[in-house]
């Protein structure tokens, strides 16, 4: 969901052949680097947070060795004003349901190792985005564990999306 006009822009991005900081699957949240260049702002597994710069959102996966080492990838701009819909994750490995006091919470983001992004409702230190609604009739998702993570809307902070590039 996007609160503004939806863009497609293109951005050069080069890559070293191979270099798996380099893939991302469609959605991958990306940086902006000092030079002009796209890159995941962290390595996977771990937190994007407040001093992390996040710019865009890929619009399709892209493979560093199975491309050329310079090529144009499609990204969406992110603004203060595009708000995400998506479900919490919870780092300390429980349950995830949000309630409605929790619009306002500033959380941290979490990267899987499969490439996935969601807040955690486990990490308020370093804060990345701020919950603007909370869905309360939401079937949450349930693992194979038993844990349930509930679905909310949330912006990136505008610090994080002006941050100097990396």
């Amino acid at each position: 969901m996007n609160g503004g006009p939806i863009t497609s822009d293109v951005v050069k991005s080069y890559y070293s052949s191979g270099a798996t900081s380099e893939d991302w699957i469609a959605g991958s949240l990306l940086q902006l680097t000092a030079s002009g260049l796209v890159t995941l702002p962290v390595a996977v597994g771990n937190d994007i947070g407040a001093a992390t710069n996040v710019r865009y959102i890929a619009l399709k996966a892209n493979d560093s060795s199975a491309n050329e080492k310079s090529i144009f990838v499609a990204v969406q701009a992110i603004t203060e004003d595009t708000v995400f819909e998506g479900q919490l994750c919870d780092t300390g490995s429980g349950s995830s349901i949000p309630a409605q006091a929790m619009i306002g919470d500033r959380l941290d983001v979490w990267l899987h190792t499969t490439g996935v992004w969601a807040p955690d409702i486990n990490d308020t230190t370093n804060p990345a985005v701020e919950i603007v609604d909370v869905e309360t009739n939401f079937d949450p998702y349930s693992t194979e564990k038993g844990n349930v993570y509930g679905l909310v809307r949330f912006k990136f902070l505008e610090s994080v999306i002006e941050k100097a590039a990396a």
